[in-house]
């Protein structure tokens, strides 16, 4: 059997020796730390972020920044993995875009469907 990365990663029952994807694994990571960001953790770090990049709530839907370091450019890279899965929590709902905001739990997208008419 030859040695590749593949035959590696393999799981010990398939005969690999069960290397995790480090890739993977640094991805897992800084979205971990890109959903401290987006729940506004209480920690110095996230709160140096926020503040140096002026992080709204809005942060999933919002521009890149334009002049930030290598490890911000990588956690915004991730915004599009976290909002595959991100549903905001609605309080009193004076700041959720109902139509708009992936919010519904229970539905696939997160989002309500296109609003139908009303009957007269």
């Amino acid at each position: 059997m030859r040695v590749t990365r593949s035959n590696l990663s393999k799981p010990l029952s398939d005969g690999g020796l069960g290397f995790r994807s480090f890739e993977r694994f640094n991805e897992a990571m800084v979205a971990k730390l890109a959903l401290w960001i987006m729940s506004n953790r209480d920690s110095f770090c996230v709160t140096v972020l926020r503040a140096k990049y002026k992080v709204e709530n809005n942060w999933l839907q919002a521009r890149p920044a334009k002049l930030a370091f290598f490890a911000w450019k990588g956690i915004e890279g991730v915004r599009s993995l976290l909002s595959k899965g991100a549903c905001k929590l609605v309080d009193l709902g004076e700041d959720t875009l109902v139509w708009e905001e992936p919010w519904i739990s229970d539905l696939p997208s997160f989002k309500p469907g296109s609003r139908s008419p009303t009957a007269s």
